[in-house]
């Protein structure tokens, strides 16, 4: 699988702020020819406190960007995997396996096989020496990253008339903004025996978050995916590990 070109990792935290926006319709008839110079002066404050509230909520959308490294992140990714025929083992050796589109970005894939390698030996998997002809798999890896625009969480409404008819704010002077855009990051790995090249197992994980720090991400994502090896359950599920804080340890 082709690795696909992604930005630079951010700071970690909200890419942005979510849009807030009211439900509530606004009413645009029914203007008493008396209301107007009350509609003017309630257009003027609604518009002033949109400033307001505005710049506040930036302020805390930066703040909240700023300080997320400095707090526990809980990495939610959907897993499935599958075991062959003559089953999968633990305490083998393996070795990687390098598709020719992965063979032309040698330094990107060698990150990435450094990352699998940790979780690999997690569940009891050891990275066979150069020399050694006997490894029991053929490991493929590959990771990805890709970015998305979510939906607005709420619809937006046109921003004037600030008022109803009744002289009163027409809704809530909350900050408009377009969702920040939100990150898929998904990992692939395949172990083919080396003595019959049969699949002894295939998993994936895939984790979507406001967050692009892909390489703090990547562990927690590999992790997931080997998580049950060998004797996964069934069909989809949800594996959650908690990242520590940026300068933590990790248990």
């Amino acid at each position: 699988m082709a690795s696909t070109p992604h930005p630079e990792a951010a700071p970690c935290g909200p890419a942005g702020s979510a849009d807030l926006a009211s439900e509530a319709p606004l009413r645009r008839t029914g203007w008493p020819a008396w209301r107007g110079a009350a509609r003017t002066t309630h257009s003027s404050t609604a518009r002033s406190t949109l400033q307001t509230a505005a710049t506040a909520l930036t302020s805390i959308a930066l703040t909240l960007a700023l300080t997320a490294c400095s707090i526990p992140r809980m990495i939610d990714s959907q897993v499935q995997s599958f075991v062959g025929t003559a089953g999968a083992v633990q305490s083998a050796t393996y070795r990687f396996e390098r598709l020719p589109s992965q063979q032309s970005q040698p330094d990107v894939q060698e990150r990435v096989e450094v990352v699998a390698q940790v979780a690999l030996q997690r569940v009891g998997l050891t990275l066979a020496t150069p020399n050694d002809v006997q490894a029991r798999y053929n490991v493929q890896v590959a990771a990805q990253i890709a970015q998305f625009q979510p939906p607005p969480r709420r619809s937006t409404h046109p921003v004037s008339p600030f008022v109803n008819a009744d002289g009163s704010p027409a809704h809530s002077p909350l900050l408009f903004l377009s969702e920040p855009p939100w990150y898929i990051h998904t990992a692939h790995l395949v172990l083919r025996d080396t003595q019959n090249g049969q699949i002894a197992y295939e998993t994936s994980a895939r984790f979507e978050g406001p967050w692009s720090d892909s390489a703090t991400l990547w562990p927690v994502v590999m992790e997931a995916a080997l998580r049950d090896y060998p004797h996964p359950p069934p069909g989809v599920r949800t594996v959650t590990i908690e990242l520590p804080p940026k300068g933590a340890t990790a248990p």
